[in-house]
């Protein structure tokens, strides 16, 4: 008889492979940690890092200085991106067939301004 599998909030901390991105949110807004909780949720093959803002201030960076503290960001493939671009970065590492939708335009104009929207309400 095997072992049981290992329920999903018991999956191992470490990821097997490096992570193909990583997300760099504020982890002092409520909203912010919600989405990057689900995140975390949902990236069952560990593609993601999370990292918060008050880990970066901990290693000596200047979120106001480098322009980083106004919206979500995502470092994929060396590349930063930022408020709908990160949110599309997200969507296709963690749903591969999603990644088409990078291609298209209008999609992308469509995410920015549902990114803004939302963080408007959000954060005035």
């Amino acid at each position: 008889m095997r072992p049981p599998l290992p329920r999903h909030d018991e999956r191992p901390q470490e990821p097997l492979r490096p992570p193909e991105a990583e997300l760099l949110y504020d982890d002092r807004c409520r909203a912010c940690r919600f989405a990057a909780g689900s995140v975390r949720k949902w990236d069952l093959r560990g593609r993601i890092k999370l990292t918060g803002f008050s880990a970066l201030e901990s290693r000596g960076h200047d979120l106001t200085r480098e322009g980083l503290g106004s919206s979500v960001h995502v470092v994929r493939e060396g590349v930063l991106l930022s408020g709908g671009d990160a949110v599309l970065a997200v969507l296709s590492t963690l749903f591969q067939p999603l990644s088409v939708l990078e291609r298209f335009q209008t999609v992308r104009r469509v995410i920015r301004r549902g990114y803004r929207v939302l963080a408007n309400i959000l954060h005035g």
